[in-house]
C-alpha cells in the first residue's frame, strides 16, 4: 500500500506564514523568500515528497509558490470557500491564522488534490500582463460613466486626459502581450488559428491564449466548469429548479460573451443555432451562454488539434 501524502497547511498573509506541519508544533515564518527556501529546504531534506498546501490570496501566496517551484517541491492550491465549508463540516467555528493552517492540512488529507502544474514563465508573464490589462480597461470604463455627471467643461476635460492615459496603457499591454505570444511558436499559431472562427477577434484570442493554458490539454465538459459556462442543476425531491452557471474564470467568460454576441449576428453556423434556441423558447441570455460554451469547445478542437480547420462561416 502507497504511504499517504504528508500535507503541510499554510495560512498566508501579506507579512508571515502561518504553518501546520503534521506531527509537529505550528510555526510560523515571515513571506519573504530566504525565510521560506530555508523551511522548503527542512521539510525536503526530511520528506520530498511532502506538499505544501495554501489558499489564494491575491498574489501573498506567490513566494512560497515561486520557492516550491525552484526547489522542486510539491505544492498546491486550495479554494477558500471549499476550506471554511469543510471547517464548518466538522464543527471548526473559530478562525484564527492556526486554525486555518491546520484546517487546509486535514482539507487537503481529505481532498487529496493534485500537485499544482506550474505554469511556464511566458505563460505568467501573459497572463499577469493580461489581467493588468483588464483591470485598467475597467477603471477606463469607471472613469468614462463619470462624464454624464459632469457640467463644467473642466471636469470633463479632466476625466478626458484619465481616459486617454488608459488607453495608452492598455494598448501598450496588448502589445507586450502579442510580443509575448508570439516569441512561442505554439501561442502564436493559436492566435492565428484562433481568430479563423468569425466572432473570435484579436482580443479575444489573446485573452484566450494568456488565460486557458488548459485548452491544451482538458476536455469539454472540464473546461467548461473551468470557466463557468456548465449549466448547474437544482435539484431536490419533486422540486427541479432552472439551471445556473456559476463561478469560474470571470475574464474568460467576459471574452467569450463579446464573441458570442458578435458570432450571433455574423457567424452563418453559430447565428443558426442561436436562432433555433430563441425559437425554442430560451431566454436570449440563456442562447448568449450556450454560444459561449459552443465557441469554448471550438477554440479547444482547434488547439488539440493541429489540423483542424474550422469551416467557414
Amino acid at each position: 500500500m502507497a504511504t499517504e501524502r504528508v500535507h503541510i497547511g499554510v495560512d498566508v498573509s501579506k507579512c508571515s506564514l502561518d504553518v501546520f506541519i503534521p506531527g509537529e508544533k505550528e510555526i510560523k515564518v515571515a513571506n519573504k523568500p530566504a525565510a521560506i527556501r530555508r523551511l522548503v529546504r527542512r521539510i525536503k531534506a526530511k520528506d520530498p515528497s511532502a506538499m505544501f498546501c495554501c489558499e489564494s490570496t491575491g498574489g501573498y501566496e506567490r513566494t512560497l509558490l515561486d520557492v516550491c517551484r525552484e526547489e522542486g517541491q510539491p505544492v498546491c492550491l486550495l479554494n477558500a470557500l471549499q476550506v471554511r465549508r469543510y471547517a464548518e463540516h466538522r464543527g471548526v467555528l473559530e478562525k484564527t491564522d492556526r486554525i486555518d493552517a491546520r484546517l487546509i492540512s486535514l482539507a487537503a488529507d481529505d481532498k487529496k488534490p493534485e500537485p499544482l502544474t506550474h505554469p511556464s514563465d511566458r505563460q505568467r508573464k501573459l497572463k499577469e500582463l493580461w489581467t493588468l490589462r483588464s483591470q485598467l480597461a475597467g477603471d477606463r470604463e469607471s472613469a468614462r460613466n463619470r462624464l454624464e455627471h459632469l457640467r463644467e467643461k473642466e471636469g470633463s476635460a479632466a476625466v478626458d486626459a484619465v481616459v486617454a492615459v488608459y488607453d495608452e496603457q492598455i494598448a501598450r499591454l496588448e502589445r507586450l502581450c502579442r510580443e509575448a505570444a508570439a516569441e512561442d511558436e505554439a501561442a502564436a499559431s493559436l492566435l492565428k488559428r484562433f481568430q479563423l472562427v468569425k466572432g473570435v477577434g484579436p482580443v479575444t484570442a489573446l485573452a484566450m491564449v494568456a488565460l486557458m493554458p488548459e485548452l491544451l490539454t482538458l476536455d469539454d465538459k472540464k473546461l467548461a466548469k473551468l470557466a463557468g459556462l456548465a449549466p448547474l442543476c437544482d435539484q431536490s425531491g419533486a422540486m427541479d429548479g432552472p439551471r445556473h452557471i456559476r463561478k469560474g474564470r470571470g475574464l474568460v467568460r467576459r471574452s467569450l460573451y463579446f464573441a458570442a454576441v458578435t458570432a450571433s449576428a455574423h457567424n452563418k453556423i453559430l447565428r443558426a443555432v442561436f436562432r433555433r434556441l430563441l425559437d425554442a423558447g430560451k431566454p436570449p441570455k440563456v442562447a448568449i451562454v450556450a454560444l459561449m460554451r459552443k465557441l469554448l469547445c471550438l477554440l479547444r478542437h482547434i488547439a488539440q488539434n493541429p489540423d483542424f480547420v474550422p469551416a467557414e462561416a
